[in-house]
């Protein structure tokens, strides 16, 4: 066991309120730092309700061992920021270690329309803002081989100090439940057109479709829809469904639903925008992985010795 190192993690959406996908893999991060002993002092610009009144929260260790800087640019259409003097102090300590669930280091854009390739840009390229956070780290982390490759062909280098984690979803909670599979096809995650929903329905939507998230399409969709559903009722939903259809139309670094469908013995039929897609497409595959947070905390308490 590592010595317990003082942390401080900045965050633009605090993982322990927000739950989307990339918050519950930062969440999971945090969780094993906490089995690990680590010190971590959390910094957010939206921690809850009030942060839009009160602002950003700032909580920082005076001479942390790491400074780790996660989805900092979330939310672009937001406009709050970090102030500048935390990020320039977290860049100029050289204990740096930048870890995105998303594109929002390298594209002021909420949705990566580039998909890698600069050259077809529509405007706003962040890689000089991204290179100066990448070429300050100790560590950059990634939550796929996809993400890496994006990542890496708009900056036009590798980046040597890269590591690529497995997944962090509980393999030991989603698992196979012996139910007869009586969804042929199943969508999970947000319900938008970014993520697919027109050319899934297009295919599958008359052949025994269902969707499981929050419509934000603005239109019914041809298919039987069972809203948001927890991870108790998402489990069961896995086991009774044959596929998982998830064709996203812009390039996305990780698809958390892909993975759990997987652990749950589902069949998947995904495009090549999926970064989940890089760690396997069989539960055998998926289940041979080590787990995504004790690969991303040894590689990180090695740093310090």
């Amino acid at each position: 066991m590592s010595a317990a190192l003082k942390i401080n993690w900045l965050s633009y959406l605090d993982p322990r309120v927000y739950g989307g996908g990339g918050e519950r893999v930062t969440r999971e991060l945090l969780e094993e730092a906490g089995r690990r002993g680590h010190q971590v002092r959390i910094s957010s610009v939206r921690w809850g309700k009030l942060s839009r009144l009160l602002g950003g929260r700032t909580r920082v260790h005076r001479n942390p061992d790491r400074w780790i800087l996660t989805d900092l640019w979330n939310c672009p259409e937001e406009g709050r920021h970090f102030p500048e003097s935390l990020l320039e102090a977290a860049v100029r300590s050289r204990r740096l270690v930048t870890f995105d669930n998303a594109w929002t280091t390298i594209c002021s854009r909420a949705f990566f329309p580039c998909g890698g390739d600069p050259v077809v840009c529509p405007d706003r390229c962040a890689r000089d803002r991204a290179w100066q956070h990448y070429s300050a780290a100790a560590l950059t982390v990634f939550v796929s081989p996809l993400q890496r490759k994006c990542v890496e062909s708009v900056l036009g280098q590798r980046l040597p100090q890269a590591l690529e984690i497995p997944p962090t979803v509980d393999k030991q909670f989603f698992h196979r439940l012996g139910y007869e599979r009586d969804i042929p096809y199943l969508f999970v995650g947000t319900i938008s057109d970014y993520k697919g929903a027109i050319e899934v329905e297009k295919e599958y939507g008359y052949r025994g479709l269902h969707w499981a998230g929050r419509n934000v399409t603005g239109r019914p969709l041809e298919g039987t829809h069972l809203g948001f559903l927890d991870d108790l009722a998402l489990r069961d939903v896995y086991n009774r469904a044959e596929t998982v259809v998830h064709l996203p139309r812009w390039v996305e670094p990780m698809g958390r639903n892909v993975i759990e469908a997987l652990l749950c013995g589902c069949r998947v039929v995904l495009n090549e925008k999926v970064g989940a897609a890089g760690w396997g497409r069989t539960e055998k595959e998926i289940r041979a992985l080590p787990g995504g947070a004790s690969v991303f905390w040894d590689k990180v308490e090695g740093l310090s010795q």
